[in-house]
């Protein structure tokens, strides 16, 4: 009676611990995994060995960590055909991902990026009535572990992805072309508020490029390696110019109280 009640118990965690992507569409993957922690040379060969936990999140958030963090994903496809989807990490901050289970291991990340796309993903393939089993290891060295992961439909996130990138470039445009007139302006009326406040638009640019993730699309590997190390040294940066300029235009030198404060 006692293995009835353990077998009735223990088959709804299978069927929840994996995500069959032959009847759904899109779906959260996290919530349906097992997760572990270990260093950051940890590789693939010793993985059986780990003792994965299962997640229950749709979110994970582990902060500043330098430990790697593995993913037991199983996918299953109960239709006739073959189905092909898209595990997109939801941070364009991630430095380094790396999939594991298919026919070769395939690499993303901000300095393993090739595909174009603003956000990081991997493209799998599920056989008819085929289970795989796909392990995804993330590390940060500089970066916050903070993200969601996401099973989508390829044409819905590659049309999804597009809009995006395209409307991050558009703001970039949009301050790049008012920082250039703040300059203009500043050389013209040799005002240095004007000035300052085009370093300011300049330190926001900057700041956005790589918040957003397109700073991949714009710099070199090794600028993208330099952009990551110092990215405390931007916000530094952003709130000095923006305080200088708000001394000069607002001219709190005439407040004494307001200045020192």
């Amino acid at each position: 009676m006692k293995k009835i009640i353990l077998f009735i118990i223990f088959i709804p965690c299978l069927l929840f611990s994996q995500i069959d992507v032959g009847t759904v569409k899109e779906s959260s993957v996290l919530n349906y995994s097992q997760i572990a922690l270990t260093d950051k040379d940890y590789n693939i060969s010793g993985v059986k060995n780990l003792k994965f936990k299962s997640f229950d999140k749709k979110h994970i958030s582990l902060g500043a960590t330098k430990k790697a963090l593995w993913i037991k994903i199983v996918l299953f496809n109960s239709s006739k055909k073959s189905v092909s989807k898209y595990l997109v990490i939801s941070s364009p901050l991630t430095e380094e991902a790396v999939l594991y289970g298919g026919k070769k291991i395939q690499k993303s990340g901000i300095l393993y990026n090739k595909t174009g796309t603003l956000y990081h993903s991997f493209k799998v393939t599920i056989n008819p009535n085929e289970k795989k089993v796909y392990y995804l290891k993330i590390f940060t060295q500089y970066s916050l572990l903070d993200f969601s992961l996401y099973l989508k439909e390829p044409i819905n996130y590659l049309t999804s992805d597009k809009k995006e990138t395209f409307q991050n470039f558009y703001l970039i445009g949009i301050l790049s072309a008012l920082m250039i007139f703040s300059f203009l302006i500043s050389i013209y009326m040799k005002d240095i508020s004007f000035m300052l406040y085009g370093l300011y638009l300049l330190a926001i640019i900057l700041q956005q490029t790589g918040y957003t993730g397109i700073d991949k699309f714009i710099f070199s590997k090794e600028l993208l390696l330099v952009n990551l190390k110092y990215r405390s040294v931007k916000i530094i940066i952003l709130i000095i110019t923006g305080s200088l300029f708000a001394i000069n235009f607002l001219k709190l030198k005439k407040f004494p109280k307001i200045y020192n404060f």
